[in-house]
């Protein structure tokens, strides 16, 4: 399995769990995807898993186990709704709870076998939180970033 193919099978066990974890909260109209479907920076809420796939390393040639470096990109509007009456009245408390919902999601002991079990033909063996990052972006989005290290193989092991 090619290093792209490792990447994209990160991002997807990334991204259905993160959707499994929006919609149990009753979060509505978050757009949850990859780099594949990935895009700038608008109104709507999303979350983004992006690996990069200039990182991917193997451990020891032949084995087919790699250390991949994946971030986890959530962006929200921080433009307030002028009304103070619609859906962004409270943009910052609306960025928390889906910042809040998908960090819950994520940093768990049991990450590596959620992700594991998300997607076919993907082991993660190991995930290691590296950084956690925060910005504002110049045209109205609060953007946080948790970023992964994670060791894994693109095959299904045996338990």
């Amino acid at each position: 399995m090619g290093n792209f193919a490792i990447s994209d099978r990160a991002e997807e066990a990334f991204a259905a769990l993160i959707q499994s974890a929006v919609t149990a909260a009753g979060l509505q109209n978050v757009l949850v995807g990859t780099a594949k479907n990935y895009i700038d920076i608008n109104e709507q809420e999303c979350v983004f898993a992006v690996a990069d796939s200039g990182t991917v390393e193997p451990d020891q040639y032949g084995l087919g186990n790699f250390w991949l470096d994946v971030a986890i990109e959530i962006r929200s509007n921080a433009v307030q709704d002028q009304s103070g009456t619609g859906p962004d009245a409270t943009p910052k408390n609306t960025s928390e709870t889906l910042v809040t919902t998908v960090f819950n999601a994520l940093c768990t002991s049991t990450i590596t076998t959620d992700l594991s079990s998300a997607v076919a033909d993907f082991t993660c063996m190991g995930a290691l939180p590296q950084a956690v990052n925060t910005a504002r972006h110049d045209r109205g989005a609060w953007i946080n970033e948790l970023i992964f290290r994670l060791y894994c193989c693109g095959s299904a092991l045996a338990a």
